[in-house]
């Protein structure tokens, strides 16, 4: 029995033991469990984002400080091991030098040993790990939390720990009896069937979607939606890279509309001077004579189409050739068309031209002999008929030029505006987008801290 006592002794004993060492670690973790707590405080988080951001400078900085320690160690265990019990190993030759860093020495027991190493290894240790290394740790530190208290904001808008514990209780009993918040957010993202379906919320919304929530608690939900809004909006999460890339974004915007305005201006000068630059180079060639009798052409064609009064030998078409001898009174031809009979001669300047006019005349072959000289008359007349005609021609041709010519250049104006009119919405486009840009800029750099 005392054997069976014993053996229940030591295990209770162990299990002692590992309760404590488990208590141990647990208390490190319960550490690390306060400092997720204190994130909900911005004061108290400062700490543990300097921690946070510092963990890869200091991880670095170790490395340079145990390899420097743990030569100093070294060196006192060869030195000071034989005679002074926390050099009798390595192990506790560290933990010894790390007494010493902290101020806890004996410097005449170690001068027993050598007074001239004593001197030498206390005083480059002092100097190398105390004055040098410590304070390049809390020089990384000190600018870590510099930096987190900046980012941090301005000490009058971070809550203290006595407000926050204040407005914490006005929230616990404010919402007394409410739908827990956890269960309204559960049905809220039921995606086969939401509570509310509605992407407008209202505090009658929430209501009719939730039958169990009061009307207190719907109109809380609501002004506490509200205020987060208003505190989202003023506050941006703009680091210094995305600063820079907005800036980018904006500065090759404002060239390549610069670009477009500049390249629009230059071809409505060239537009506005074509017809200028047009008359000079006609002028400077020798084109302009010609210009003016083509001019003087179209003028002649106009006469002609009005009845050419000008031309010797014409007469309008209303009136009568006068009377030629030898043809009977009423017998006369129209000045032009066609003369109703036959026109015999030898040419403008022959003997005689004979001229049979149907069921007229005195004669029984039914022809009238006409006198010497008419035949001369009655050509010129067929031939200035004929000019006529080729003019009138030459007009029609020159009139169908002329509007193919408009039509073309009017075609073109079409084109040039239609294409200016596209280059002027995109240029509008641009600055619109430009505009949004800017403002957006704007924003962002009103919220950030140079």
């Amino acid at each position: 029995q005392i054997q069976a006592l014993h053996q229940v002794s030591n295990d209770v004993a162990s299990q002692h033991g590992d309760l404590r060492n488990l208590v141990f670690w647990y208390s490190f973790i319960l550490m690390l469990k306060f400092f997720k707590a204190f994130q909900a405080n911005p004061r108290l988080d400062i700490v543990i984002r300097t921690l946070t951001k510092s963990a890869v400078e200091i991880v670095h900085f170790l490395i340079v400080f145990c390899v420097i320690f743990l030569c100093f160690s070294s060196a006192g265990y060869i030195m000071f091991g034989r005679s002074i019990r926390g050099f009798r190993d390595q192990y506790q030759a560290i933990f010894y030098c790390w007494r010493i860093l902290m101020g806890d020495f004996d410097v005449p027991a170690m001068e027993i040993v050598s007074p001239y190493y004593t001197h030498i290894w206390m005083a480059s240790f002092q100097f190398m790990v105390l004055l040098i290394l410590l304070n390049m740790l809390l020089a990384i530190i000190m600018d870590t939390y510099v930096a987190a208290k900046q980012e941090a904001g301005e000490p009058d808008e971070q809550l203290t720990i006595w407000t926050q514990v204040k407005e914490a209780f006005y929230t616990v009993r404010e919402t007394n009896g409410h739908i827990a918040l956890y269960d309204v957010l559960i049905e809220l993202q039921d995606e086969d069937y939401p509570a509310h379906p509605n992407p407008t919320v209202t505090s009658k919304s929430l209501r009719r979607a939730f039958a169990k929530m009061t009307k207190h608690q719907a109109d809380y939900i609501m002004r506490k939606t509200v205020d987060y809004l208003k505190r989202k909006s003023t506050s941006v999460d703009l680091g210094l890279s995305d600063t820079v890339r907005v800036l980018s974004l904006l500065k090759v915007n404002v060239l390549r509309t610069t670009s477009v305005a500049q390249e629009i201006w230059d071809m409505l000068k060239a537009s506005s001077n074509s017809e200028q630059n047009t008359t000079f180079a006609s002028i400077m060639s020798g084109e302009e004579e010609e210009n003016d009798k083509a001019n003087h052409q179209l003028a002649l064609l106009g006469r002609v189409a009005v009845g050419m009064p000008t031309l010797p030998g014409m007469v309008p078409s209303n009136r009568m050739l006068p009377p030629v001898p030898g043809i009977p009174k009423g017998k006369n031809m129209p000045a032009s068309g066609n003369f109703g009979g036959t026109v015999a001669g030898t040419g403008r300047m022959g003997a005689g031209v004979a001229v049979s006019i149907p069921g007229g005349g005195d004669s029984a072959g039914g022809g009238v002999q006409l006198p010497p000289g008419t035949a001369e008359i009655l050509t010129m007349l067929a031939e200035m008929q004929q000019t006529q005609h080729v003019m009138q021609a030459d007009q029609q041709r020159l009139m169908a030029n002329v509007e193919t010519q408009l039509a073309e250049n009017r075609q073109y104006t079409e084109e040039r505006d239609s294409w200016f009119e596209q280059r002027m919405s995109a240029l509008d486009r641009r600055c619109e987008k430009l505009f949004l840009v800017s403002e957006t800029t704007l924003g962002c750099l009103q919220g950030v801290d140079f």
